[in-house]
């Protein structure tokens, strides 16, 4: 079983406006959750460079969303996920098509709010091919 978080817009026009049975965190969930030690995978559907100057958590997943029909396989089915992009919209949809693909908890985020407030991010150097 698997579930899928997605950080961004706000919790209400996320869910209501891309995905109606995708749940979505705000940014002190998805904290408490990077810090409680539960199992879970962050997959940060944004773009390369986005991922670079705006930051991620400690051991995501990147799959830009245009990529994720193609590479789902490297999801994993048997932990929670987390799915992120800036603002929520991108996530929301990647949350939906993994619902789609039989992902069966499956929320979403978006990290502005998360980076608005000062909580942790890393920054890593990407190679432009993922």
């Amino acid at each position: 079983m698997g579930i899928v978080l997605t950080v961004g817009c706000s919790s209400q026009t996320l869910s209501t406006a891309v995905a109606p049975s995708v749940k979505t965190i705000g940014a002190d969930e998805l904290r408490r959750l990077a810090a409680s030690g539960q199992e879970f995978v962050l997959l940060d559907v944004r773009e390369p460079y986005e991922v670079e100057t705006e930051g991620t958590l400690k051991n995501y997943l990147h799959v830009p969303l245009g990529q994720l029909e193609s590479r789902i396989s490297e999801v994993p089915r048997d932990v929670p996920i987390v799915v992120a992009c800036e603002r929520g919209v991108r996530a929301g949809r990647a949350a939906a098509l993994l619902q789609n693909h039989g992902y069966k908890d499956v929320k979403s985020t978006g990290f502005v709010e998360y980076r608005d407030k000062g909580y942790e991010l890393v920054y890593p150097k990407l190679n432009s091919a993922n």
